[in-house]
């Protein structure tokens, strides 16, 4: 298969797909870090935990052994693991 063919088979096969849209929490976080030099970390806090699966994403982050900290108990909280992550 040459050059063309292959580039028109992954037009063919990309030709129905659609990149899903942002979750608003996540443009609002964006903005807030974009304008803001010192965000307020409750705010933060709130928009996260209006989406359950980036609140899931964090938290399993924060677990994560390298950002665990030495003798501490697993992260159960956004602001638990806003302050484990900084």
């Amino acid at each position: 298969m040459d050059l063309k063919q292959q580039i028109q088979l992954a037009q063919t096969q990309l030709a129905g797909f659609q990149v899903p849209p942002l979750p608003a929490e996540l443009i609002k976080l964006q903005s807030i870090f974009q304008t803001t030099e010192y965000p307020d970390m409750s705010e933060v806090a709130e928009i996260i935990g209006h989406n359950t699966v980036l609140t899931g994403e964090l938290i399993k982050v924060a677990n994560q052994p390298q950002f665990m900290r030495k003798g501490s108990d697993s992260v159960q909280t956004i602001k638990g693991a806003i302050d484990s992550l900084g």
